[in-house]
């Protein structure tokens, strides 16, 4: 859980009256969003219970916007491996693996399609926030790893260029 915004009063020297705090619920892999919701519920009841004011004051709590269940990747499948050689190929050592602690459109290849699906890209920082940057060359060094992998996953095999001219004079 992160609270991403809390705004509070309308006046710099009044109390406030009403406050709202914002944020989002991750969820790991086995758990679903309605019982996700229920826990933050029970908790929030049950830490509450310890204020005086809050036990006879209980929030409204709302869940609004974007809910997704969450998936799981095996990193240890066909395409990982593929993957990994290819980054290997191209950039030498193994691509570095983290956990997103938000959701992607991978999840709809391994929910709906059971299929396999991989995040991978560039260097970079503060993805989906101010200053979003990514770093050029690494996105030219990635487009190479998927040109590799592609290229590997379809069995396409490299032509020497004496095979390759001929082609063209054959033509």
């Amino acid at each position: 859980m992160n609270i991403g915004k809390f705004h509070s009063g309308d006046f710099e020297s009044n109390e406030p009256v009403v406050g709202t705090i914002e944020g989002r619920i991750g969820l790991v892999p086995g758990e679903t969003v309605k019982e996700r919701k229920e826990q933050m519920r029970a908790y929030l009841r049950e830490a509450l219970q310890s204020d005086e004011w809050f036990r006879d004051h209980l929030p409204h709590i709302e869940f609004y916007g974007f809910h997704a269940e969450p998936t799981e990747s095996d990193d240890q499948s066909l395409l990982f491996q593929a993957l990994d050689h290819a980054h290997e190929e191209v950039i030498g050592g193994q691509p570095k693996r983290r956990t997103l602690p938000s959701t992607t459109d991978a999840r709809f290849f391994q929910l709906y399609y059971d299929s396999d699906a991989i995040c991978y890209g560039p260097e970079g920082a503060n993805f989906h926030e101010i200053n979003e940057w990514v770093d050029l060359e690494s996105v030219k060094q990635v487009t190479k790893v998927y040109a590799n992998l592609l290229s590997s996953w379809c069995g396409l095999e490299k032509v020497s260029e004496a095979t390759a001219e001929q082609v063209k004079t054959s033509k």
